[in-house]
């Protein structure tokens, strides 16, 4: 019995998943199980974060999303107040200096001189909310209003990386990588293992293919 041939179709089966057996696939699948216990320990906090956090941002409507308004008058510092009634060369470096130190705010998004108001206006976005500073010209008076997001607000923003700055954005794309990688990673250590390899493909194709069907099938569009 031991003599007779294999069926084609298992030889062929065999040849093509001989390379999981050699010590080159050996060493291919140390690595990667390497790498993929090592990236699913240091990202784990960040996955929960990111699949919570777009649980959320999926049901907005659970939550509260009015966050706290408040508003600030800081008087100016004498040599500022005068300086800032020089139209010919208006010290906006000292101006937002003293905006940074008295409240902490840095790099507006949108800077407006209206020089017939006499307003200078500092706008900056943050999380789930906004700070719009207010300089009075003639007053010597810096108004600041801040629209505080709530936490659920401010954690969503996070997950989308909306004004949340170039080193979160980091955080963002360095996250991506990694899960990345950990997805690749995992699937190559399923190759190894003959017994799953076929059901663990099916369901690979499966959860590929899914989710563009549910696009075509249910998602509206303009075409």
């Amino acid at each position: 019995m031991s003599d007779l041939p294999r069926p084609r179709g298992a030889r062929k089966t065999s040849t093509f998943w001989g390379w999981t057996k050699s010590a080159q696939g050996r060493r291919l699948f140390t690595a990667c199980r390497w790498i993929h216990v090592y990236i699913s320990t240091v990202m784990f906090s960040l996955l929960l974060f990111f699949c919570v956090t777009g649980l959320l941002l999926n049901h907005l409507s659970w939550f509260d999303s009015k966050g706290a308004h408040r508003l600030e008058r800081h008087e100016l510092p004498a040599a500022l107040r005068q300086a800032v009634r020089d139209t010919e060369n208006p010290p906006l470096g000292r101006v937002e200096r003293m905006i940074e130190e008295v409240t902490g705010l840095k790099n507006p998004r949108k800077v407006n001189l209206d020089v017939q108001l006499g307003e200078w206006t500092f706008d900056y976005p943050l999380p789930a909310g906004y700070a719009f500073i207010t300089i009075f010209l003639e007053d010597g008076v810096m108004e600041a209003e801040f629209q505080e997001g709530t936490l659920v607000g401010v954690l969503n923003d996070l997950h989308k990386g909306r004004h949340t700055g170039a080193q979160w954005s980091w955080v963002i794309d360095l996250s991506a990588i990694l899960i990345g990688l950990s997805a690749l990673t995992g699937l190559v250590i399923l190759l190894q293992q003959a017994k799953w390899r076929l059901s663990g493909l099916v369901l690979v194709v499966a959860g590929t293919v899914s989710p563009w069907l549910i696009y075509i099938l249910w998602v509206p569009s303009a075409s």
